[in-house]
């Protein structure tokens, strides 16, 4: 699997639908499966994520930072400048290049890889989004008091991604974690 495509993949999309800065990594976690039948267990067993006391096998974990500048313009103080940063880190499965498996194996592992990367992916869609809107709100934010600016676009900012947060734990819900999809 080519994760540099993947890389590139992403970058290029975020730069053409929205976010001014977006990255992407990936941390990978190894398994050793023998057989087909070993994928589940080993996934089970080295999964690094577990959030209480339940193990997942993929994560998007995200890191949004966002300035901006602001004037004031006859009555009103007018937001100029936004700038929205989005951290995106993946963690995923791999199976080292150094493990060998058979056909079955390989194969069986990249169809449930791309199920679990779709998952995480409309993760980072939905993060993507609120990043998307919070530049948008910000820049059609404007108030009367200037020294007030400053409180009133964090607030917006933490109001949308608090908004798309929730949004992925209902996707979440919904799809038990990408089981139903």
């Amino acid at each position: 699997m080519s994760y540099k495509f993947l890389f590139l993949y992403f970058s290029l999309f975020s730069l053409l639908f929205g976010a001014t800065d977006t990255t992407i990594k990936f941390k990978y976690y190894d398994i050793y499966p023998h057989s087909q039948s070993d994928i589940q267990k080993e996934l089970n067993g080295k999964t690094p994520i577990v959030i209480g006391s339940k193990r997942y096998h993929g994560y998007t974990e995200t890191n949004i930072k966002w300035h901006f500048k602001w004037e004031p313009r006859e009555n009103e103080c007018k937001i100029t400048e936004v700038q929205i940063t989005l951290d995106v880190l993946y963690t995923m499965p791999q199976i080292p290049s150094y493990h060998k498996v058979d056909n079955a194996t390989e194969t069986a592992f990249k169809k449930l890889y791309a199920k679990l990367m779709q998952h995480e992916e409309n993760h980072k869609e939905l993060y993507l989004k609120g990043a998307n809107e919070i530049e948008s709100s910000l820049m059609n934010l404007s108030t009367v008091n200037c020294s007030i600016m400053n409180f009133s676009g964090n607030e917006l900012v933490r109001k949308i991604w608090d908004k798309y947060r929730d949004a992925n734990q209902d996707y979440d819900y919904h799809t038990n974690h990408g089981i139903l999809e």
